[in-house]
């Protein structure tokens, strides 16, 4: 099932669930995607709709820190819950011992077939974001590369 057709039918639950918490982020989401294939006059397939997302929660989260910082708790709460709402429309992110064994396999496959380290490299960024990393992941993988 894809993406949308998710986002559509969590709509319609919350919809008849009256959960306004849950409908006003989906209906964000769904309107950021519209926007988005009308502007780029294209069809985004899932991968484009979990870019939506993505921005969108990366969006949530520097409010939530400005509100937080303005000591607007009721906001930041508001924010919080949106943040959640959209986390459960995103891929599930890989935990730090996937990320090492990943990091693994693809050294060492890269490496026996070559010891140029700057390819070596490359490849395990290749590979890692092909991969479930999300962003405040990538300063630890940035660290184990080092």
């Amino acid at each position: 099932m894809s993406l949308l057709i998710t986002l559509k039918d969590a709509q319609k639950d919350a919809m008849r669930a009256k959960d306004k918490q849950r409908l006003n982020p989906i209906r964000m989401v769904l309107a950021a995607i519209k926007q988005r294939e009308i502007d780029e006059q294209i069809t985004l397939d899932d991968a484009g709709i979990t870019s939506v997302i993505v921005k969108l929660v990366k969006q949530r989260r520097d409010s939530y820190t400005q509100y937080k910082d303005a000591g607007r708790d009721d906001l930041a709460e508001i924010e919080a819950n949106e943040i959640t709402a959209l986390e459960t429309f995103l891929p599930q992110q890989l935990s730090d011992e996937e990320i090492i064994a990943l990091i693994g396999a693809t050294f060492s496959f890269a490496f026996d077939y070559t010891h140029h380290f700057t390819h070596v490299l490359h490849t395990c960024c290749v590979s890692i974001s092909n991969s479930r990393v999300n962003e405040s992941n990538y300063f630890f993988v940035t660290q184990l590369l080092r």
